[in-house]
C-alpha cells in the first residue's frame, strides 16, 4: 500500500484550529469547516476513523484515489472513506467546504437503516459526483439545516437531529443521484463489483482469500480479478488487505483491545502473522503505530 500521512478525527481538528478556519464541531461527531486543512498538492493522506464529505465550490484538477486518477470540476461532491489513500492535484485556485463524520456517527447511521450500505457501496465505487443546479440547492439545504440546529443552544438532541437530517439527505438526494448514476453505469464488472464490496463488508474479518469472494458471486478468481482491477483500478486482494488494514488501525487507535485481540478478531492464525501482514502493508510495526498514534 501506498504511504501516506494519517489523519484522524482529531487531528483535523486541531489542523483547522491551526489554519484559522470557521470550524463548527457537535459533541465530537461532526466537525463543519468552511474549508478542510490547506492540503499540499501531491502530497498523499489518508483519514483513518472519520469519514469526510467534500462539496468543491470552485476550481478544478485531478485526485487520485487508491492510485486511481478521477476528475475534480466544480461543483462537485467527494466523499473520503476511511483509509482512503488520496492525492490532490489541484489546478486552480480551491474553494471547498466539507463535513466531518466521525466513526461513531457513521456507525449509528449504519444501525440507522440498513440500506445505507447500499449507498457507502456507491460511494465506495464512486467516490465523486458531479452536482447540477437542484443536487446544489439540496446540498446547501442540507448544510444550512445542520448549522441552524448545531447552533441551537435549547436544542439538547443535537446529534440524534443531525443524524436524522443527515439520514433524510441521503435518501432525498445522495441514494436517488446514486441510483441515476448506476443505471448509465450497470454494466457486468460494475455489478461483480458491487457484490464483492458488499460481501467484503460482511465476511473481511473471517475470510481473507480471493477464492471465497469469487465463490460466491459464481465466477473465477481470474474473471474476479479482471472485473475489480477493471472498475477501481485495484485487485481484490488490495481490497481485502485495505479493509483488514482499516479496521486493525481503528483498533489500535481507539479501542483498548491488545494487539493478540486485534489478531484473533481478525482470525490471524497468531499475534506474529498478524504484525508480519501489519508491518508489510503500512511500514511499521502495530505497536509503534498504535504508540504514534496516541
Amino acid at each position: 500500500m501506498t504511504k501516506s500521512t494519517i489523519l484522524t478525527y482529531k487531528q483535523i481538528i486541531e489542523e483547522s484550529d491551526r489554519a484559522n478556519n470557521n470550524i463548527i464541531e457537535i459533541e465530537s461527531d461532526l466537525i463543519l469547516i468552511d474549508r478542510i486543512l490547506d492540503i499540499p498538492n501531491k502530497q498523499n493522506f489518508s483519514t483513518s476513523d472519520c469519514t469526510i464529505g467534500i462539496e468543491i465550490q470552485e476550481g478544478n484538477g485531478f485526485v487520485i484515489i487508491n492510485g486511481v486518477s478521477h476528475r475534480i470540476m466544480a461543483p462537485c461532491l467527494f466523499v473520503v472513506l476511511p483509509g482512503f489513500n488520496i492525492q490532490f492535484r489541484i489546478n486552480t485556485e480551491y474553494k471547498m467546504r466539507c463535513v466531518v463524520y466521525s466513526k461513531r456517527f457513521i456507525t449509528d447511521l449504519f444501525g440507522m437503516s440498513l440500506r445505507i450500505n447500499e449507498i457507502m457501496t456507491c460511494l465506495f465505487l464512486k467516490p465523486i459526483i458531479q452536482l447540477d443546479e437542484n443536487e446544489c440547492r439540496r446540498l446547501e439545504l442540507y448544510v444550512q439545516c445542520m448549522k441552524e440546529i448545531v447552533t441551537n443552544e435549547r436544542n439538547n438532541y443535537k446529534v440524534l437531529t443531525v443524524r436524522h437530517l443527515t439520514m433524510s439527505y441521503f435518501y432525498s438526494a445522495l441514494f436517488n443521484l446514486y441510483e441515476t448514476h448506476d443505471k448509465n453505469q450497470s454494466s457486468r464488472a460494475s455489478r461483480i463489483a458491487e457484490q464483492f464490496y458488499e460481501l467484503l463488508d460482511s465476511n473481511y474479518k473471517e475470510e481473507h482469500r480471493t477464492i471465497f469472494y469469487a465463490s460466491k458471486i459464481c465466477i473465477s478468481e481470474k474473471y474476479l480479478y479482471i472485473a475489480i482491477k477493471a472498475v477501481t483500478g485495484k485487485t481484490p486482494t488490495y481490497w481485502i488487505n485495505y479493509r483488514i488494514i482499516n479496521h486493525a488501525k481503528n483498533e489500535l487507535i481507539n479501542g483498548n483491545k491488545s494487539i493478540e485481540q486485534i489478531s484473533y478478531d481478525l482470525n490471524f492464525k497468531s499475534q506474529s502473522h498478524f504484525c508480519r501482514f501489519f508491518k508489510k502493508e503500512t511500514g511499521v510495526t502495530a505497536l509503534k503505530f498504535r504508540n504514534n498514534s496516541r
